[in-house]
């Protein structure tokens, strides 16, 4: 998936664009460059996710009760 936004005076996400998924890709490469020449964005970004993996290698921790916990079971 290809992400593009910009950021406010407040550091916030504004103005988000987003593109469908896609299995290939190269095809997700050409959609940002299609994407960035359509649209002016400061931040871009093209995610990459693996189908049917389930753990985290990066990103955000669910706390509770100050401390981290994993919802994922192993």
């Amino acid at each position: 998936m290809v992400q593009g936004w910009n950021i406010n005076e407040n550091f916030d996400e504004i103005d988000i664009v987003e593109s469908s998924c896609f299995l290939i890709k190269e095809h997700a490469q050409e959609e940002l460059q299609r994407m960035q020449n359509r649209y002016q964005r400061i931040e871009w970004v093209l995610d990459c996710s693996i189908i049917g993996n389930l753990g985290w290698r990066e990103g955000f921790v669910r706390i509770v009760n100050g401390q981290p916990v994993s919802t994922i079971k192993t």
